[in-house]
């Protein structure tokens, strides 16, 4: 028997005298409930499954239940799910043998049967059920938009690498593509002030020596730019690394530094877990930079040391060259971030980016303090190895 359409909000009745559930069904229904009753263990089991609000049963069928029908049917629920129970016991029962998974959101009545104070037990069954369906279409909800997320991360993902693929195909092109007429724009400008030097005048050799200083900036932009791609998008193993050779190897790499600059370097360095080149090629700006930054006529002086912090370590470089405002911090980190005038120092405005995304591609961080005219302090923090 079964009134109403919303199995959602259904009482399901299982009660062993007929008498007693045409009475409790006629006073849910004058209550405007809905009610289904059951003729065994089973059939409640199963309405439990398809939908309901809760279930009023006589305790003699839970004690039945050998077989677990029940316990097997609540533990089917969703996690949402707490499905209220509705228990009749004799009278001065505080409590019956139950599993615990099925007494957890079970409510006991004491028998004969008080249709006010069933009513009001119902009552309260049924709205601990609705906040269970309103928390469902919430958790519903939320998984909808979950999946749109998802969805939509899915295709970004797929654009990105799209975008990346187009970005490395444009990469090849510049190292091959561009670079050689920059090359043969040099390479004839030069032949042509060589060969024809005596037919030249003085302003066609000027104008000459500059298409050959504008094509080898470019060519050097074009290399920064590619060295800047290759740290951005690089697979990147951390093994240990021992700084002190790294620092060696560069150093010596370079006729300038040992020539014209005080390199001092203290020890011991420990080693620390890096990408060797990756390393290498911050060292190798924060060097340059620090050799070409100083005033006329000021030998550079460089003085490299190292702190410990726990699990890292602090690379730092302190330099005797014309500085910065502090204001400068964040911008000569960022590509293209010269803060000097055009033509008053060589370089590209990349160098100190590619260190910035070369240390976080290792774990790392970097930073500088500086004051105009007072030299500057860089640093690189890595893990320690």
């Amino acid at each position: 028997m079964t009134s109403g359409n919303n199995y959602n909000e259904r009482l399901l009745i299982l009660l062993p005298a007929p008498k007693d559930a045409e009475r409790t069904v006629a006073a849910m229904t004058a209550a405007n409930l809905s009610c289904c009753v059951c003729s065994d263990m089973n059939e409640l089991c199963r309405g439990i499954s398809r939908g309901a609000g809760a279930a009023l049963l006589a305790e003699e069928f839970v004690l039945a239940d050998e077989s677990g029908c029940l316990k097997s049917a609540l533990a089917s629920e969703p996690s949402w799910s707490g499905f209220p129970l509705i228990i009749l016991v004799r009278e001065g029962a505080q409590r019956i043998h139950m599993p615990e998974d099925v007494a957890l959101n079970t409510t006991l009545v004491e028998r004969p049967i008080r249709m006010i104070t069933l009513r009001s037990v119902v009552d309260t069954a049924l709205r601990h059920r609705r906040r269970q369906y309103q928390l469902r279409s919430v958790l519903e909800e939320l998984q909808r938009a979950r999946e749109e997320l998802e969805s939509r991360v899915a295709q970004r993902t797929a654009a990105l690498q799209e975008t990346i693929g187009e970005l490395e195909a444009f990469s090849y092109s510049v190292s091959h593509d561009l670079r050689a007429p920059l090359r043969a724009m040099h390479g004839y400008a030069e032949a042509l002030l060589e060969d024809e030097k005596e037919r030249l005048s003085p302003e066609g050799k000027e104008y000459l020596s500059r298409i050959q200083r504008a094509a080898a900036r470019l060519d050097l932009l074009i290399q920064d730019v590619l060295a800047y791609s290759k740290v951005s998008k690089g697979n990147v193993q951390l093994e240990r690394v021992d700084i002190l050779p790294v620092i060696e190897d560069i150093v010596r790499s370079y006729a300038q530094p040992t020539e014209s600059a005080t390199i001092v370097i203290d020890q011991p360095i420990p080693a620390v877990l890096a990408h060797e080149a990756y390393l290498a090629q911050c060292i190798s700006n924060i060097l340059g930079n620090a050799i070409k930054f100083v005033a006329p006529n000021v030998r550079p002086k460089i003085h490299i040391w190292t702190e410990s912090f726990d699990d890292r370590v602090r690379i730092n470089f302190e330099d005797n060259g014309i500085g910065f405002a502090p204001e400068h911090k964040q911008r000569i980190f960022q590509l293209f971030g010269r803060i000097n005038p055009e033509g008053s120092f060589p370089g590209t405005g990349i160098g100190l980016a590619i260190v910035k995304k070369a240390a976080e591609r290792m774990g790392g961080t970097v930073g500088v303090e500086s004051e105009p005219n007072r030299g500057s302090r860089f640093w690189i923090t890595l893990r320690k190895a």
